[in-house]
C-alpha cells in the first residue's frame, strides 16, 4: 500500500490522535520509535525504541547503529504495528537501508524530516542552506513516491547571498556566459523559485503515514550529473514538483 497521508507543514497532532485511537481500539497495538532518543515526542504511546543512545526508560530498547544490520537482527519481522522515525533519515549515511528495515519490522508508520523549503533556505546562516549536519533532501512526488536527493556542497550556491549570479543565470546571454566562464565566474543556474518562505517555519516538516510499504527513489539514480550545471539542475528542477 502507498503513502496514505502527507503534509509539508505539520501533521504530528493528527498522528497522535490516530495512534491514540488505534491504542483504544486495540490494547495490544504496538509502536516503536526509531531514532527518537533526542526527542521522544510520542513517548506516552511508544512501546519500544531503537537508537544508538540508551534512553532513561523502562520500555523495551534496541541500542546500536541503525545503519548496521546488527541492531535490526534483534527485532522480529512485523513485530510492531506502527513505527515512528522523525528527523533521522536526513542525518544518516544510508536512508534507504533504514527505510527497508522500517518496512520489515512494522506494518505501518510515520516518517518526517525537514521539508524541502527549509532544507534549501538560509535557516541557520545567510552563507549556507539548511542544517549543516544534514546529508539528504526529501520530497514526495505527485504520485506518492518519496524522492531522495543528496545534499551536495554546491547547494550553498543557491544561498541568498548569491542573488547576482542567480539573476545573471536567467539572462541567457551566450557572450556574457562565455566571458564569465573564462574568469571561472559563470553562474550555473538561477535561484530556487519553488522555495515557499511560508513553509520555512519552526515546527514545519515533511511528514507522511504509510501502510504496508511505500515507494521511494534516489533522484537521478543518485548520480549528481556530469558537471556542476547538471548537478545544480537537480535542485532547481527535480525538487520543484510535489511536497
Amino acid at each position: 500500500m502507498p503513502i496514505t497521508q502527507s503534509s509539508d507543514e505539520n501533521m504530528r497532532g493528527s498522528v497522535l490522535r490516530y495512534l491514540e485511537a488505534r491504542k483504544k481500539e486495540r490494547p495490544g497495538y504496538s509502536i516503536i520509535d526509531v531514532g527518537g532518543a533526542a526527542n521522544p515526542w510520542c513517548d506516552a504511546l511508544v512501546d519500544a525504541y531503537v537508537d544508538i543512545r540508551p534512553l532513561k526508560t523502562q520500555k523495551l530498547q534496541f541500542n546500536g547503529d541503525i545503519n548496521e544490520p546488527a541492531v535490526w537482527e534483534r527485532i522480529p519481522e512485523r513485530r510492531f504495528d506502527f513505527s515512528i522515525c522523525t528527523h533521522t533519515l536526513e542525518d544518516i549515511r544510508d536512508p534507504a537501508f533504514v527505510i527497508q528495515k522500517l518496512m520489515r519490522i512494522s506494518r505501518s508508520g510515520f516518517i518526517s524530516m525537514p521539508n524541502k523549503h527549509t532544507e534549501m533556505s538560509n535557516i541557520e546562516s545567510v552563507y549556507w542552506l539548511g542544517y549543516c549536519h544534514h546529508r539528504w533532501v526529501f520530497a514526495i512526488s505527485g504520485s506518492g513516491v518519496l524522492r531522495i536527493l543528496a545534499k551536495l556542497p554546491l547547494t550553498s550556491y543557491f544561498s541568498s547571498v548569491n542573488r547576482a549570479p542567480h539573476i545573471l543565470a536567467g539572462l541567457n546571454s551566450g557572450f556574457l556566459n562565455s566571458m564569465l566562464r573564462k574568469m571561472r565566474r559563470a553562474p550555473v543556474a538561477g535561484g530556487l523559485d519553488w522555495v515557499d518562505p511560508r513553509k520555512v517555519q519552526p515546527g514545519y516538516e515533511l511528514g507522511f503515514i504509510w501502510e504496508g510499504s511505500f515507494p521511494y527513489e534516489f533522484v537521478n539514480g543518485d548520480f549528481a550529473g556530469a558537471n556542476v550545471y547538471e548537478a545544480a539542475k537537480l535542485y532547481t528542477g527535480q525538487l520543484a514538483a510535489g511536497l
